[in-house]
C-alpha cells in the first residue's frame, strides 16, 4: 500500500497484539493481513539400525528438531486506528564525543491508519508531536 509521503521501508507498531513472529501487512486491497509463523510437529525420521552407522550420524539425527515453522495468513478484519512508524538513514555526521566516528542521521516517519469494518479508510502522516495515540483510542 503506497504511503502519502512515498516512503517505503520496514515499520513497527506497538498498538497491535504483540505476538512473536507476527508480521502485519496492509494489502493493496486495503485489508490488514497478519502473517504468522507457527510451529508444526513433524514426524521424526525412522531410525536406521544399520551397524555401520557412525556415532556422528546418530548424533546428528538425534538433534533434528521435531518441529518446523509454517506460515499462516489471516485477514484481521481490524476496526479502529493504530499508529506505525519507520525510519531511514539519510546521511552521517561526526559524533559529538568522538569526531573520528560518524553517526547516522535518521529521518523518522510516523503514520496513523484508520480501518472501518476491516477496510482501510485513510493513512495520515503524523507530526513528531502526535506520534502516539492516547490510551483507549484504538477502538473509538
Amino acid at each position: 500500500m503506497p504511503l502519502p509521503d512515498g516512503y517505503e521501508g520496514e515499520f513497527e507498531t506497538k498498538d497491535l497484539e504483540p505476538l512473536f513472529f507476527d508480521r502485519y501487512v496492509i494489502a493493496k486491497s486495503g485489508r490488514l493481513i497478519v502473517e504468522r509463523k507457527v510451529f508444526d510437529k513433524i514426524e521424526p525420521p525412522k531410525e536406521d539400525e544399520s551397524p555401520d552407522q557412525d556415532e556422528y550420524t546418530r548424533l546428528a539425527k538425534s538433534l533434528l528438531s521435531p518441529f518446523r515453522f509454517i506460515k499462516e495468513t489471516e485477514d484481521t478484519n481490524f476496526h479502529g486506528i493504530f499508529t506505525f512508524s519507520g525510519y531511514e538513514i539519510i546521511g552521517h555526521e561526526p559524533d559529538e564525543n568522538n569526531k573520528t566516528v560518524l553517526r547516522p542521521i535518521n529521518k523518522h516517519h510516523y503514520y496513523k491508519a484508520k480501518f472501518t469494518d476491516g477496510q482501510l479508510v485513510e493513512i495520515k502522516i503524523m507530526g513528531d508531536d502526535d506520534h502516539r495515540l492516547p490510551i483507549g483510542s484504538l477502538f473509538p
